[in-house]
């Protein structure tokens, strides 16, 4: 019998990295130091933003995204899609928001969630909104399209 495994990406540290992490430890001060404020400011420059908020995880970063996802017209309710395979916290995080989460089956392929799948679940319609979220959590792609592909109908 053969196990099918999905690796979720493996820890690489570069030696920039290393330096970063090794002058928060000499200074013993790790968050909210000289380093978040510069690599806040470095981010937002590169991207063209006004701020940037530099957070202690990924899960964090998720709930700051979905909770801003108010300040665009969501409602308490409104569901987001998210591919079946993910780690949990992006469940949870939709869940803490105050939002639906509704899975999606991936592409055995590519393990990607698949555009057919996501086609049917999309929709607008008296006032109820569904979001479409793609995580990527180093095994995936993320899908841009900005139609079903044709083969879905």
């Amino acid at each position: 019998m053969s196990k099918f495994r999905i690796n979720f990406g493996d820890l690489k540290i570069g030696d920039t990295a290393k330096k970063h992490i090794q002058s928060a430890l000499d200074r013993n001060w790790v968050s909210e130091s000289i380093n978040v404020a510069e690599f806040e400011q470095k981010f937002a420059a590169k991207f063209g933003y006004k701020h940037a908020i530099a957070t202690s995880s990924g899960t964090d970063a998720d709930l700051c995204a979905c909770a801003s996802l108010y300040d665009f017209g969501a409602k308490r309710g409104d569901e987001i899609i998210l591919p079946a395979a993910c780690f949990v916290s992006c469940a949870n995080t939709i869940l803490a928001a105050g939002f639906t989460p509704v899975f999606v089956d991936i592409d055995i392929k590519t393990l990607d969630m698949s555009p057919c799948h996501i086609a049917g679940l999309v929709q607008r319609d008296q006032g109820h909104l569904n979001l479409s979220v793609a995580p990527d959590h180093g095994a995936h792609r993320n899908i841009l399209w900005t139609s079903p592909p044709d083969n879905c109908y």
